[in-house]
């Protein structure tokens, strides 16, 4: 029985959300901070191999510093983090990001 089917469709989405959102974010820290163009950067990755709207989206905004305000609350945010962590550690998958 694959691990997937144990959590929620809810818990699977922010799951894979997780799993792209923070190394965007990482990235686009990085680039920036090495004087890359932080919207350039977004664009060259959302025109070639992640054109997914996400992308685009939430690259676009992180590239532009807008945080606030804030999609969701973050006691939300750290709930689903939580469950992250706890299906990650009932299954024994390091999670160097989330954690």
């Amino acid at each position: 029985m694959s691990n997937d089917k144990q959590q929620s469709p809810e818990q699977r989405l922010q799951n894979e959300f997780n799993r792209w959102a923070a190394p965007l974010g990482e990235a686009i820290a990085l680039v920036g901070k090495a004087g890359i163009d932080r919207h350039a950067y977004v664009e060259l990755l959302t025109s070639s191999i992640f054109p997914a709207p996400s992308y685009k989206i939430y690259g676009g905004l992180i590239a532009e510093g807008k945080f606030e305000p804030a999609a969701f609350a973050a006691p939300l945010g750290h709930k689903d983090i939580r469950l992250t962590l706890a299906a990650a550690e009932s299954m024994n998958v390091p999670m160097p990001l989330a954690s």
